[in-house]
């Protein structure tokens, strides 16, 4: 991932969103690490709408690849309630 400048407006945002994506493709992989996992756990709760969303449909298929469906569910609920015709985001993707 390249440099951004600190004293640029809105560059911690952008990291933060760069690093946030990155870890979404790790777990989406199969790189699975409870590390990952929590970051990004504690991302959903203060990330906006737009990274939340896609936060939680990672979290619902990665939890189910673990066999944790409780976890799983509450996140694809969540993505169910907030882009209900989203037909993508509604799913679990196999493995």
């Amino acid at each position: 991932m390249g440099e951004l400048a600190s004293n640029v407006p809105g560059s911690e945002k952008s990291k933060e969103a760069y690093e946030t994506y990155v870890e979404i493709g790790e777990l989406l992989s199969g790189n699975i690490k409870e590390e990952v996992i929590g970051v990004l756990e504690s991302k959903f709760l203060s990330s906006p709408l737009y990274p939340k969303i896609l936060i939680a449909w990672c979290l619902a298929n990665t939890y189910s690849r673990l066999d944790l469906m409780e976890k799983s569910s509450e996140k694809l609920n969540y993505c169910k309630e907030i882009v209900p015709y989203c037909k993508p985001l509604l799913r679990i993707v196999e493995n």
